[in-house]
């Protein structure tokens, strides 16, 4: 998640995932031909940071629905850096519906059935791991359904 900075464009303070400051290339100065392979470059924003009135601000509006990050200092997971931890909920309901008959045919023969249908659903984010996280493969909801198939038992014991 941008850091309060990074959403105002200052990416002076910015670091990719072996600690290195980033460097963030200015497309006007890109389109006349000039470089940006590292920061300081020709064709690099001065010192990563992003003039306001650069900044588009339709982009500002999206930047602001994004959490802030909250993790500091940056951790170190899997090799790559994280500033944004959160714990999502996940309801998972269960319904089980019973059904069971006695019957005494006579004191020595008393059949029993008995059936049980159940069923389990999932709702709410996936646990997504940090790696998923970057690749960009977390689904933001599921919602499972299992059904187990009803089940019928009879037994007829028998009395001496």
């Amino acid at each position: 998640m941008p850091t309060a900075l990074e959403k105002q464009g200052h990416f002076s303070a910015s670091v990719d995932k072996s600690g290195k400051q980033v460097f963030i290339k200015d497309p006007t100065l890109i389109a006349q031909g000039k470089t940006c392979a590292k920061a300081g470059d020709p064709g690099c924003f001065p010192n990563a940071i992003i003039p306001a009135s650069r900044i588009n601000s339709d982009t500002q509006k999206l930047l602001a629905i994004l959490p802030t990050g909250n993790a500091t200092p940056l951790g170190v997971q899997g090799g790559g850096n994280y500033n944004y931890v959160t714990q999502g909920s996940v309801k998972t309901p269960v319904d089980q519906q019973v059904l069971r008959v006695d019957y005494n045919l006579t004191p020595k023969w008393q059949p029993t059935s008995a059936t049980c249908a159940r069923r389990r659903e999932q709702n709410g984010a996936d646990v997504a791991s940090v790696t998923a996280a970057c690749s960009g493969a977390i689904p933001s909801s599921t919602r499972r359904r299992a059904r187990t198939p009803a089940s019928i038992s009879l037994s007829f014991p028998v009395r001496t």
